[in-house]
């Protein structure tokens, strides 16, 4: 079996070894690969469409195509297929396997399979439509493997999981106690199914659809050799996620203690292609002031339990006041950082690499997310200094 790409068009032609999309990957043998313009031609390659019913309480896939048709079939994916789903071909019922073996794999809305059908038996040659996702149920964080498959997701719950689906967007016809894991633009945890990693999944978090309702439940990824919180990224290593955040706004001031003109603050906020850099030197008898930047939008804290802020070559040189790097939310963001009030925030002085966490579970609805350093009295000869490399909302 080789592994290759071929753009297979309605008019016949096709393009050897030329990926245009991710569904225009197939595996084919070498023999396939140089006849598959004949085969079109022939009419030994046939479109199916596929559409997908729930019959009591069972995910039913139907592939509609040519009576009696046997041959090479390609239909594009309009639910997403699960290895426990059943199948049938033309309202028969049939036996689905992927190469030769039961399936194992899950097929993605929105992408196109590959198929061989041969009386009641079609065979998925799965291609840009299949990954290789490995779902597990734990009780608890404590009791997931020390070792997994790369990429294998862990969710923690005691109700037995019958299916599961990855989209962007709620299942319209939700099977009782199945997982649904919501991708995102950006993510914490991204990882690609495919083989050649053509295809990217950003998943920010999950539920399960327990008693008619869709329940958060904490959902982690293996990755590198150990079990990481999903979740999404609000800035990393110098992408803004507008997206999401709508950009950044920047804030500073130079606030002068009454009847000192000679003495000055300096606050500076500088963009770099991997961190930001954010910085405060606050000389003696400076009264307040910061250097911070907020998101431009209200972000929605409702599933997340988590904020994280990850920074490199911290400083903090803490005065008589409290003076340290920060990451916060707000209901409202103030032009001076001296009249920024704050609805929750977590500090950090320590120096080098620092991690900030702030705790957001008992926080539901929107609210602007900020970072950066901030003084809150009469300061002496404070300094603040982090690069920020990522800033992410986690769901465990």
């Amino acid at each position: 079996m080789k592994q290759g790409w071929i753009q297979v068009e309605t008019d016949g032609t096709k393009e050897p070894l030329a990926p245009k999309t991710i569904a225009d990957m197939v595996y084919v043998d070498e023999s396939q690969e140089k006849t598959v313009k004949e085969a079109l031609a022939e009419g030994f390659v046939a479109v199916f469409v596929h559409t997908k019913s729930v019959v009591n309480g069972q995910r039913v896939h139907n592939f509609e195509g040519p009576s009696g048709f046997v041959g090479l079939g390609r239909a594009m994916i309009t639910e997403t297929i699960l290895p426990n789903d059943q199948f049938t071909l033309n309202g028969t019922i049939c036996a689905a396997y992927q190469g030769g073996e039961s399936l194992y794999s899950t097929m993605l809305q929105g992408y196109w399979a590959i198929f061989m059908i041969d009386g009641t038996v079609i065979n998925f040659n799965l291609g840009g439509a299949g990954n290789q996702v490995r779902l597990i149920a734990v009780p608890s964080k404590a009791t997931l493997p020390a070792m997994e498959k790369e990429n294998a997701i862990g969710v923690v719950t005691t109700v037995a999981i019958p299916s599961w689906e990855i989209n962007e967007n709620q299942p319209q016809t939700p099977v009782d106690d199945m997982v649904w894991i919501q991708t995102g633009s950006a993510s914490a945890t991204p990882f690609s199914p495919t083989q050649k990693n053509s295809l990217m999944i950003y998943p920010v978090r999950g539920a399960q659809y327990i008693s008619g309702s869709w329940v958060d439940k904490e959902l982690y990824v293996f990755q590198g050799g150990q079990w990481n919180g999903m979740g999404v990224f609000l800035y990393n290593r110098g992408e803004t996620m507008t997206s999401l955040t709508g950009g950044y706004n920047n804030y500073t001031n130079d606030e002068r203690k009454p009847n000192e003109a000679t003495d000055f603050a300096r606050y500076r906020i500088t963009d770099n292609t991997d961190c930001t850099h954010i910085e405060l030197n606050d000389q003696s008898g400076w009264w307040g002031g910061g250097a911070y930047r907020s998101t431009k939008l209200k972000i929605d804290l409702t599933h997340y339990k988590k904020l994280l802020l990850v920074a490199k070559n911290a400083e903090c040189s803490v005065g008589l006041e409290t003076h340290a790097n920060s990451i916060w939310i707000a209901n409202t963001v103030a032009s001076n950082p001296s009249d920024q009030t704050l609805v929750a925030a977590s500090y950090s002085s320590k120096t080098g690499d620092i991690v900030i966490t702030l705790d957001v579970s008992d926080y539901a609805g929107s609210y602007f997310v900020g970072f950066g350093s901030k003084v809150t009295g009469n300061s002496n000869l404070a300094r603040s200094i982090m690069d920020v490399v990522q800033v992410m909302l986690l769901t465990a």
